[in-house]
């Protein structure tokens, strides 16, 4: 399959990803993502933030590392951090790849890889940012609901529709994205 008329041709794409214990699914996960993006003709780092798996979760991405054509780049947290810091994390370490395209994904597999390109592919052409919306989710309970809870305060203070407002599908021009991060806190929660 040829890249010529790919609009991602020749350009570099770091995915933050944040990573705990997912030994289970995540060859699944990243084999789709290679797959995705393999006659895309980005360029295509995996920055994994490791939250101190317990399981074996690096051996798999160890094993992974020499069979995907993305490259994985994997860091262990020195303590469990917990969501919302390992992404950050996760984030920072993919803008210092000097990429211009960060894409953030949850390592549950929750989206469809193929679809992938086509948000990167948005920022390519000049969008700022970019949130995908899931179809359909494997969450606990109270996930679900503070989804719920957010989507009904987007709504009623931005009159909009959000569909899935706390979506793990996000991509970011790396020059939008510095800044917005440089206004958090070091360690946000």
């Amino acid at each position: 399959m040829s890249t010529m008329n790919s609009p991602l041709e020749g350009l570099s794409v770091s995915i933050a990803m944040p990573i705990f214990n997912e030994s289970d699914g995540i060859t699944e996960t990243l084999t789709s993502i290679d797959e995705a993006f393999r006659h895309s003709g980005a360029t295509v780092t995996l920055c994994i933030q490791n939250d101190v798996s317990t399981d074996n979760t690096l051996q798999v991405l160890s094993e992974l590392a020499t069979s995907l054509q993305l490259k994985i780049a994997v860091e262990t947290n020195l303590q469990n951090s917990g969501h919302g810091p390992t992404t950050f994390a996760a984030y920072q370490r993919a803008l210092n790849t000097g990429t211009s395209i960060v894409m953030q994904l949850d390592s549950d597999g929750q989206f469809v890889a193929t679809e992938l390109p086509m948000l990167c592919s948005a920022i390519a052409s000049g969008k700022e940012a970019v949130i995908g919306i899931r179809s359909s989710r494997v969450d606990p309970w109270f996930r679900k609901f503070v989804t719920f809870l957010l989507r009904n305060f987007l709504r009623t203070r931005y009159f909009g529709r959000f569909p899935d407002p706390n979506s793990p599908v996000r991509a970011y021009s790396a020059s939008v994205l510095s800044p917005m991060l440089s206004e958090l806190p070091n360690e946000p929660l």
